[in-house]
């Protein structure tokens, strides 16, 4: 989704109709609101990241972002005719993780799976659980924790409480959960997305061999496939 606050400013200033005075003011507050969008709201989660990289011992960074690639399901054409688009076919969920400094992993699964909060707690579990392992079993104090703007599966009563009963386990000292301004949420999980968008644009994947090597050779630095059965 766009940003109504940019689509309603950009409107004006490209207006035939607009006053001078009404362009001026337009652009000058689109600028003051990518300032705010860009740097201090993107520029926190970069900071993160930065803390991150320099201190691996003490923070924690995971993004989570799931991405419909397939939406007429699987198997997928690069070319669709009429007879292909009247078939039913296999729905897939995927979600893309991703931990600083590591490659992502596509959690994978069909369409017994609802795309709810159940589905991302599952992903969340298992990438916080391929961490610990990673690590030795033993993850830092602090996580950070950056999820898309859908209410759906993210932002939701079931999700926070989830990562607050994590805090009072012990789990997690603290754990900072960022969303991005509706509008301005792209960050580096969309990038893989794109990836993928343009690896299965012109490839036949008929088989789930197929779809595997596709996503594992979409990307670099390499990664791996995980499918999902079921949800806890």
């Amino acid at each position: 989704s766009k940003c109504t606050f940019c689509v309603e400013h950009r409107n004006i200033c490209y207006s035939p109709t607009a006053s001078q005075d009404a362009k001026l003011k337009s652009k000058y507050l689109l600028r003051l609101h990518y300032q705010w969008a860009n740097t201090r709201e993107r520029g926190v989660w970069h900071a993160k990241r930065v803390e991150a990289n320099e201190s691996p011992d003490k923070f924690l960074v995971v993004s989570l972002d799931g991405t419909d690639q397939f939406p007429y399901g699987l198997p997928h054409f690069r070319e669709h005719t009429k007879k292909e688009g009247n078939s039913v076919r296999m729905k897939l969920s995927m979600q893309i993780a991703l931990v600083e400094g590591q490659p992502p992993i596509f959690y994978l699964a069909w369409e017994h799976l609802y795309g709810d909060p159940n589905w991302t707690i599952e992903t969340l579990y298992r990438q916080l659980k391929e961490e610990e392992t990673r690590r030795g079993g033993k993850l830092p104090p602090t996580l950070y924790l950056q999820l898309d703007n859908c209410i759906r599966e993210n932002k939701n009563t079931y999700v926070v409480c989830w990562l607050a009963w994590l805090v009072e386990r012990g789990v997690f000292m603290q754990i900072f959960l960022s969303f991005l301004p509706v509008g301005h949420t792209h960050f580096i999980n969309d990038q893989v997305a794109s990836r993928v968008s343009l690896s299965t644009k012109h490839t036949d994947i008929t088989s789930v061999e197929k779809l595997e090597e596709v996503l594992t050779n979409c990307y670099s630095p390499c990664h791996r496939v995980e499918w999902v059965e079921n949800v806890a």
